[in-house]
């Protein structure tokens, strides 16, 4: 059901795209403005995520108990509100409206290529790994610590999530590298191609 939820998402998108992308000026207008989005959600989202992992590693160094009020109640639903906010933008709408956009700019696609492939393996293991992991610890009350274990699978989990705010910043450049790729002119490619 969900990937047939996908897959009719993605047609509209292909279709809208498509239409948006016919005109020319309209069309170049669509492109970057899709690149920056995507950088400015992108930029956001890699800016919440490294203050929660500075939140997280210091809680767990220092107070390892405190960690578990960073999860459950108020404080871990504050804390989680940019992740519920850019993470379903960038998944379902920038992500492939960059791409559908910008494929026919031959420049930018190896970039795009990179950026898509990075981020959707960084998103299929943020949901098969780091959030059933993290929606098991918030199921307990506020202020009630967490067992040895789990704060043992907690230290993992911040530390593995290093590694994926690593990707994040990865995604981030490889949108600002394509932000800064300019775009061709229709009539100038057709020129090259004929020379050529």
């Amino acid at each position: 059901m969900l990937a047939a939820a996908g897959f009719l998402w993605g047609a509209g998108l292909a279709t809208v795209g498509t239409r948006l992308n016919r005109i020319e000026a309209r069309g170049r207008i669509w492109r970057n403005a899709t690149v920056f989005a995507t950088v400015l959600a992108a930029g956001s989202l890699t800016g919440s995520g490294l203050l929660d992992q500075l939140i997280m590693t210091a809680a767990l160094n220092d107070a390892p108990q405190f960690f578990a009020d960073l999860v459950r109640g108020s404080i871990g639903q504050a804390q989680t509100l940019p992740f519920l906010i850019f993470n379903p933008a960038l998944e379902w709408l920038l992500i492939p409206a960059v791409v559908l956009f910008n494929w026919r700019e031959p420049r930018r696609r190896r970039l795009l290529l990179a950026l898509f492939v990075i981020f959707y393996l960084n998103r299929v293991w943020t949901h098969t790994w780091f959030v059933p992991q993290i929606t098991s610890w918030s199921e307990g009350a506020s202020g009630t610590p967490m067992s040895v274990d789990q704060l043992e699978q907690a230290r993992h989990w911040v530390m593995l999530s290093w590694i994926r705010l690593g990707i994040d910043v990865a995604a981030v450049v490889l949108a600002l590298l394509v932000a800064f790729i300019p775009l061709i002119k229709r009539d100038q490619a057709s020129n090259r191609s004929a020379a050529a």
